[in-house]
């Protein structure tokens, strides 16, 4: 059975490059993808990449987190995943997270979305790599699943 097994570093909670500063683009890209995404077959690994797991877009429209500022991040624990969905406002290729909790406890739903506590409906669950439809570039790094990186 094909099965992705997620690794998340520490690290990746200390996201913004200066701490004084609010949360925007240019200030959340400290300690981003340190985490890792392994996709399996049963407890072999066939391969494993680099990801961002910490939710740091937290700010405009996305800054709906209840408790803390990293708030929509997945919370440990069994998730779904939709590939090749709408990209939203998104400038890649993008797959859902879906059927799982955030850190907050918030329920993300069979759509990636999330109905808060005043009504609003938000969805940003994504996973991505940095292809982008404008630039065309494609940065994605694989690693060996016996390789130390």
């Amino acid at each position: 059975m094909i099965n992705i097994l997620v690794e998340r570093a520490r690290r990746s909670y200390d996201f913004r490059a200066d701490p004084g500063k609010p949360d925007s683009f240019e200030n959340n890209w400290k300690n981003n993808s340190l985490d890792r995404i392994i996709l399996r077959d049963g407890d072999t690994a066939l391969c494993q990449f680099r990801c961002q797991t910490v939710a740091n877009y937290c700010f405009g429209a996305m800054a709906t987190a209840s408790t803390v500022a990293h708030g929509d991040t997945v919370a440990p624990g069994r998730f779904t995943v939709r590939a090749f969905v709408p990209p939203r406002n998104f400038h890649g290729e993008i797959h859902a997270i879906t059927r799982a909790r955030d850190i907050d406890g918030e329920w993300i739903d069979h759509e990636a979305m999330q109905t808060a506590q005043n009504g609003f409906q938000n969805g940003r669950w994504l996973i991505h790599d940095r292809f982008s439809f404008n630039g065309g570039r494609h940065k994605l790094r694989v690693v060996r699943p016996d390789a130390s990186s």
